[in-house]
């Protein structure tokens, strides 16, 4: 029984992730995902110069992408 300052347990969440490969159309969202990734998440291992070269190595576009899921 709850105490009333108690609060009942959230039901479990029902949304599930599903994984599949990726699409031509995921890539404008891959390069942003992969900029950011290493621009950001590397920023407290690696210095600005090296993390630019690093991000650099890949183009921005979607286009380039695009052609790496051909």
């Amino acid at each position: 029984m709850l105490k009333t300052n108690e609060r009942a347990p959230s039901p479990a969440p029902t949304a599930r992730v599903t994984y599949r490969a990726a699409l031509a159309k995921d890539a404008a969202d891959q390069a942003e995902v992969f900029y950011h990734a290493v621009m950001q998440g590397a920023a407290t291992h690696y210095g600005l110069d090296e993390r630019r070269a690093w991000a650099n190595a890949l183009p921005r576009e979607a286009s380039a992408w695009a052609a790496r899921q051909a």
